[in-house]
This record gives C-alpha cells, structure tokens and sequence, in this order.
C-alpha cells in the first residue's frame, strides 16, 4: 500500500473514495454529495488546515483521512473496506494516528451510519467520549466523538 498527499493530479481518486463512502451519509441527510472543496473540510463541514493522505494500491484509492493537527482531530476518514484487508486497516490506522506523534489525545467525529468504522477505530483503542452531535434528529441521524489516548 502507497501513502500519497493530496495534490490536484490525485484529487479525481480523492473525490471517488469519498463519494464512494459518504454517499449513505448525503443520501440519509438529503444532500448532494459536495464537490471537491469538501476534501479538505470533513463531513461535518469543519474547516482547517488539514492534510489529507490517500492510500493507494495498484493506482486505485482505497482509502482517505484528513489531519488536522491543530485541533487534534482526524477528519474525512473514508475507506473502502470491501478493498481493504486487516492489514492494510491496521497500517492506515497506525499511520494516521503516527501524524499526532507529539499529540497525546487525538479525536474523531463518526457519524451513526459508519458502523464499521466504529467497530475498526474502537478495536484500534479509541474510545467513545460520551459527546454526541445531532445531525438530524427526525432521521435518527448523529455524530459520535471518539478519542485515541496516547500512551506515555
């Protein structure tokens, strides 16, 4: 698996992962999927000053998460988990948290539709903070904040 930045050459494979995973989030909320500006924002339109990492096999995107280290936070963690084994899981999620080397919390946003990837970041060691986030509540639809606590 090769770990590529974000550029303009690769923003095409950026945009397909994305949309590829989010499109239950979009559909469920009633929206468009966005255009490209949402790379570098997250689906809950937080703006920052994130780098966004691609994980590539063979050309193919198979997997994006934005950093943002200035908030601790990662964002925009797409992955296509019918391309991916447990391996290459296990290697996104040690790189990813990696970029916080200095950081001892790092946090996520998961929406109630990511089920899977709940069940991958809590066996990786993030924990649910118990702070939720109402997307829509007619839909059942919210955020959950989880937070990976470096040891010393």
């Amino acid at each position: 698996m090769n770990i590529v930045e974000l550029n303009e050459k690769n923003l095409g494979e950026a945009l397909r992962i994305f949309k590829k995973t989010k499109a239950e989030y979009y559909e469920a909320v009633g929206e468009e999927i966005p255009s490209d500006s949402v790379i570098g924002e997250g689906f809950r339109g937080v703006s920052g000053e994130g780098i966004t990492y691609l994980f590539t096999e063979k050309g193919v995107c198979n997997a994006l998460v934005t950093i943002d280290k200035p908030i601790a936070e990662i964002r925009n963690f797409s992955i296509d988990f019918s391309a991916l084994g447990e391996a290459d899981l296990t290697k996104i999620l040690e790189f990813t948290v990696k970029q916080f080397s200095a950081i001892t919390l790092v946090f996520i946003w998961i929406t109630s539709l990511d089920n899977a990837v709940m069940d991958l970041i809590e066996g990786f060691g993030f924990e649910y903070t118990g702070e939720q986030d109402y997307i829509d509540k007619d839909k059942f639809l919210s955020a959950y904040k989880y937070v990976y606590r470096r040891k010393k």
